[in-house]
């Protein structure tokens, strides 16, 4: 579970800003928070929703994540930039490093791991066990001007000296622009004792925490829906609770060489020689017909496309379309379904930017008000950025769960919670947001005619 986040130097981020998802102090809503069996745990929230005017910095914050995690997980080759992006608007900052850091909870640790990075190299990355009173340094890297790289690892237990020296060795074969912890877990060391902290970190920063964009898509989805019969249920029966008026989903197989399938051939060529087995890509033709292809463990390349079923008035069959046929806002659901069915059993973070895209305000709120329901069995986190002040509601959130993002005059971002103002809970707090009592909303000048706006100044 995410415990913190923490930015700096980074797009419109000039200071280190945090998130949190660690509890105020307030009592509402107490199955907002999940409370661990242990002392030493720590409590964390569910949720929380991040407000901002457009070009605040709200996005920038999931990019940060994006960035990082997408660091993490590809890791680096010789000579290749990083995507470090610093604050530009200020000569001290435009050429210094980006820093980024995550506090997570993995099983029952809980870890820091961050770092420092530039364009071409990263400078610092350290991973820390910590709990409510201490942090225990695991490793740190230190990057030097000429390259080289220092890995110091007080925390880690090896079973013996060759264990440890593996592991320097693997330091020292580090790239100096590529991350300690991708080095290490790009390698087979399953059988190696005494990095578990190390698979553990990266395993979550790569599987459990979910970034969603606003274009994203679910890859696999008519691979998962055609194969699990459970997960496909509880689809159709989520498709049914949001009345999208879809009846049902069906799946198709479908020949990849087919003329059916509108691509050219030398698109088809490189996609196929591209995908490894057991690989897969979700891909849309010249028709817009959405498909996912799968290479298979035996080598065996096959297509999968979703349609929809619909009730006919007079006749007992149901008539099919393409997912590409149902509005923005229906196939937006329909990609968001999944996350709920993943939320029910994993203990995965989802960060979604601009979850109102395309969506109902009421069905937002009822997308929220179903993942924070009391007999809820999610597992996990929802994080999202929005515009739709009608999730502005005390009844559906904690004030805590409540953030802001705000960008000053010289262009640079910070992010604060609803917390800090303290409203009473009986507060409109949607009109007061709208009112600009808590910033984060566009300022505009006097109210004026467009011919007054459009006028050049001594026309």
């Amino acid at each position: 579970m995410l415990i913190r986040f923490s930015v700096e130097n980074f797009l419109s981020f000039k200071e280190r800003v945090e998130f949190s998802m660690l509890p105020g102090k307030g009592s509402s809503l107490r199955h907002h928070v999940r409370r661990g069996e242990r002392r030493s745990d720590l409590a964390y929230l569910k949720s929380a929703i991040i407000y901002g005017a457009n070009a605040s910095g709200k996005s920038n914050l999931v990019k940060a994540m994006h960035v990082a995690q997408s660091m993490v997980r590809q890791g680096s080759q010789k000579g290749k930039p990083l995507p470090a992006k610093p604050f530009r608007l200020d000569s001290e900052t435009l050429h210094a490093p980006s820093r980024f850091e995550f506090e997570f909870k993995w099983q029952d640790t809980y870890y820091a791991y961050g770092f420092l990075v530039d364009a071409q190299k990263v400078w610092e990355e350290w991973l820390a066990e910590i709990s409510k009173t201490k942090e225990t340094p695991l490793f740190e890297r230190r990057t030097q001007e000429n390259g080289a790289i220092d890995v110091v690892m007080p925390g880690l237990r090896f079973p013996n000296p060759d264990a440890r020296r593996r592991v320097g060795f693997m330091a020292e074969d580090t790239l100096p622009n590529e991350l300690f912890l991708s080095s290490v877990n790009r390698r087979n060391l399953s059988e190696l004792k005494g990095i578990k902290p190390l698979q553990q970190a990266y395993s979550w920063l790569t599987d459990r925490l979910k970034i969603i964009f606003p274009d994203s898509r679910m890859s696999g989805l008519e691979v998962e829906l055609e194969s699990d019969q459970a997960f496909s249920q509880i689809y159709n029966r989520l498709l049914d609770y949001f009345n999208t008026g879809i009846a049902g989903i069906e799946t198709q197989k479908v020949d990849f060489d087919s003329p059916s399938v509108k691509l050219p051939d030398e698109v088809k060529s490189a996609i196929k020689g591209n995908l490894s087995s057991g690989e897969r890509v979700i891909f849309s033709a010249l028709d817009g017909v959405r498909y996912t292809l799968r290479r298979d463990e035996g080598g065996e390349l096959f297509a999968v496309k979703m349609l929809t079923r619909h009730k006919v008035t007079g006749r007992e069959e149901e008539e099919l379309f393409e997912v590409h046929e149902e509005s923005d806002g229906t196939q937006r659901i329909m990609d968001l379904i999944p996350m709920l069915a993943d939320l029910q059993k994993e203990p995965s973070v989802y960060v979604i930017d601009e979850i109102d895209r395309s969506l109902h305000p009421s069905l937002t709120y009822r997308l929220l008000e179903l993942f924070h329901s009391e007999n809820s069995p999610t597992q996990g986190q929802l994080i999202v950025t929005t515009h739709e002040s009608g999730l502005l509601d005390l009844d559906l959130l904690r004030k805590d769960e409540i953030w802001f993002v705000e960008k000053n005059a010289a262009g640079a971002s910070s992010v604060y919670s609803l917390e800090e103002f303290k409203p009473r809970k009986d507060k409109e707090i949607r009109r007061g947001y709208l009112q600009g009592r808590y910033g984060a909303v566009p300022v505009f000048r006097p109210k004026q005619s467009l011919r007054a706006v459009l006028e050049t100044e001594g026309a």
